[in-house]
């Protein structure tokens, strides 16, 4: 994809300080969503938060220094980074960091030990209030579809992408999956990343392509249909098929190696 750069987004290595936008960012961005809606019923606590916050921990260390600390139970290199707005030419507006993106790479082969691994959440992992049934089923069933399609097999994931939506059309998650996807070119990876009806579209004009789909049925949920709310209904349809009433689908995508 060769869309310009906006001068104004820099792309940089995400530092403990940014933590709290992170989680500002996240809320804004997918808070308002059914399925965000269902594993936080009453929306994130505080101690949601806080136990979100430190999922951010291990990517906060290089990965060699991750690697050196703990390389036994490390079968790849994490990397969080962060698209950060730049003041305009007059100095008009301070630094503002407006999306984020967690991307995973492994560059060798890892045995089943190692790549076969899954773990279920509880309500004391996600947090008060939260809902590990939905969580379980959602995360859950991504992971495991991701570890179905990838076992143990070098590859660059975009584990999670997000764009706080009053700072949305800036550039801000090209510039993000841009340094994914140099990386996968660079090095000769295939990319895999799961996308709801959001992302689906500009993850297509990278060269991503539908492999696979999570249809969920949340209907045993109750959910609220909300005024703007998209279920997926729209995205993977020649790949999957229409989807049915009370389900709920999320693209399993894979960008090939480049030759």
């Amino acid at each position: 994809m060769n869309s310009p750069i906006n001068p104004r987004i820099r792309v940089r290595d995400a530092v403990p300080s940014d933590v709290p936008e992170f989680v500002e960012i996240y809320e804004a961005a997918f808070g308002p969503g059914v399925m965000d809606r269902l594993m936080y019923p009453g929306g994130m606590s505080q101690d949601a938060k806080e136990k979100f916050s430190t999922g951010f921990a291990g990517y906060l260390l290089s990965p060699e220094g991750a690697s050196a600390a703990n390389a036994k139970s490390r079968s790849f290199d994490d990397y969080l980074k962060v698209a950060e707005l730049l003041p305009d030419d007059n100095g008009n507006g301070g630094k503002k960091v407006v999306a984020f993106a967690k991307w995973h790479i492994r560059r060798e082969p890892q045995p089943e030990e190692v790549w076969n691994v899954q773990r279920e959440a509880t309500a004391e992992s996600l947090g008060e209030g939260a809902n590990p049934e939905v969580h379980n089923q959602f995360i859950g069933g991504i992971t495991r579809k991701r570890i179905e399609w990838t076992k143990g097999d070098p590859y660059v994931v975009l584990g999670l992408l997000a764009t706080h939506p009053n700072y949305g059309r800036l550039g801000a998650a090209t510039s993000l999956i841009r340094w994914g996807v140099e990386i996968m070119d660079r090095e000769g990876l295939p990319g895999w990343l799961e996308s709801s009806a959001a992302g689906w579209k500009i993850y297509k004009k990278f060269g991503f392509e539908d492999v696979d789909v999570l249809d969920l049925d949340i209907s045993k949920w109750n959910p609220t249909r909300e005024d703007g709310d998209d279920w997926g209904e729209n995205i993977a349809v020649e790949f999957a098929g229409p989807l049915r009433p009370g389900m709920h689908r999320v693209a399993m995508m894979r960008r090939p190696p480049k030759q």
